[in-house]
C-alpha cells in the first residue's frame, strides 16, 4: 500500500483476466470480438473492466454506450477489473488515464 511518502508508479494495476460472468479464465489481451471459452460471452466489454460501474463508465467515454455492438467492445481503455484494490480512484488519476487513452489512439 502507498504511504505518504511512497511514490505512486500506476494508480491502475490490472486484475486477473477472468469472466465475470462465469469465472473461466480468459487471455490477457482480449480482443473486441474475444469470447468466453466455457459461457461465450464476449470478454472485452465494460462489465469485465476496471472503469466500468453499474451506472457507467468511471472514465466518461462514450464506449460505454455504442450506437453499435456492446458496452465497451471498442474501447481503447480497457484494464481488466481488479477487485484486489478499491474502486474509488482519485478524479485526477481518472481524468489522467482518459487523456492517455485519448493521446494513444490518435
Amino acid at each position: 500500500m502507498n504511504g505518504p511518502h511512497t511514490p505512486r508508479t500506476s494508480p491502475f494495476a490490472p486484475g486477473e483476466p477472468y469472466c465475470r460472468a462465469c469465472g473461466e479464465p480468459a487471455e490477457p489481451n482480449p480482443g473486441a470480438h474475444t469470447r468466453c471459452a466455457h459461457c461465450g460471452l464476449h470478454l472485452h466489454h465494460c462489465r469485465n473492466c476496471m472503469f466500468g460501474t453499474a451506472s457507467g463508465c468511471l472514465l466518461r467515454l462514450p464506449y460505454r454506450w455504442p450506437t453499435a455492438g456492446l458496452p465497451g467492445q471498442d474501447c481503447p481503455s480497457f484494464l481488466w477489473r481488479n477487485d484486489a484494490i478499491d474502486l474509488a480512484q482519485r478524479p485526477a488519476d481518472l481524468a489522467a488515464w482518459r487523456d492517455h487513452t485519448a493521446a494513444t489512439t490518435d
